[in-house]
């Protein structure tokens, strides 16, 4: 491969000082074009971006961070209907946060 567009697959996301330990694997859809890398998940409706893999990868590591102070953290009153739906997809996802 000219380009590191493998399937990008992990159990474990580490952001900062977090450690998200999950229940199973996230698999995620790796592209290239025009010179960016792309990190995709269906499930969770993330996009991601860098100019390297690595820097996807971290950007993916901050993405779901983000996720989890947004939706997991939030009380469902102040979420609509869809950000419940996926609040319950993480909820699922996360075994433990270390």
């Amino acid at each position: 491969l000219e380009h590191d567009t493998y399937p990008f697959k992990t159990d474990i996301i580490k952001y900062q000082e977090n450690i998200f330990i999950l229940n199973k694997n996230i698999d995620c859809i790796v592209e290239f074009e025009e010179g960016i890398y792309f990190i995709k998940n269906e499930e969770l409706d993330l996009v991601v971006w860098g100019e390297t893999r690595k820097e996807a990868e971290e950007a993916f590591s901050f993405g779901f961070y983000s996720l989890y102070q947004n939706y997991y953290l939030a009380e469902d009153s102040k979420l609509s209907d869809e950000a419940i739906l996926l609040k319950q997809k993480l909820i699922d996802l996360i075994k433990k946060v270390v």
